[in-house]
């Protein structure tokens, strides 16, 4: 994965995927920085509607100042790709925790609060 995407973003390695998404661990070349690419797959860049989706939600979540919440550093939008450059968090996803077994009380409680 040595290409730049729009010509700055180097993808090192995939972290997520999902229906119309895939999550990118990249390195923005120009600030020297580790941040996460959301960017639609390539079938899905030809929808119309997934695009304005996925530029709705850039707009939406660069709005929101939050502790708990990604920043978003950028949306790119090119003939051939849309993405969205979010703030890269280490740690856990929730699905990986649930996966991992039982919360307890207080875990549940923590969780609820945060994403509330």
């Amino acid at each position: 994965m040595d290409d730049l995407v729009a010509g700055r973003y180097r993808l090192e390695e995939e972290i997520g995927r999902g229906g119309m998404g895939v999550v990118f661990r990249a390195l923005d070349t120009q600030l020297d920085r580790s941040v996460a690419l959301k960017m639609l797959l390539p079938e899905a860049t030809r929808d119309l509607g997934l695009r304005r989706r996925l530029a709705s939600e850039a707009r939406t979540a660069s709005a929101i100042s939050h502790p708990g919440i990604a920043i978003v550093f950028d949306f790119v939008e090119t003939p051939d790709a849309s993405f969205i450059v979010y703030e890269l968090v280490a740690g856990r996803t929730l699905r990986s925790e649930l996966a991992a077994g039982r919360f307890s009380t207080e875990e549940l409680v923590q969780a609820g609060i945060q994403l509330a």
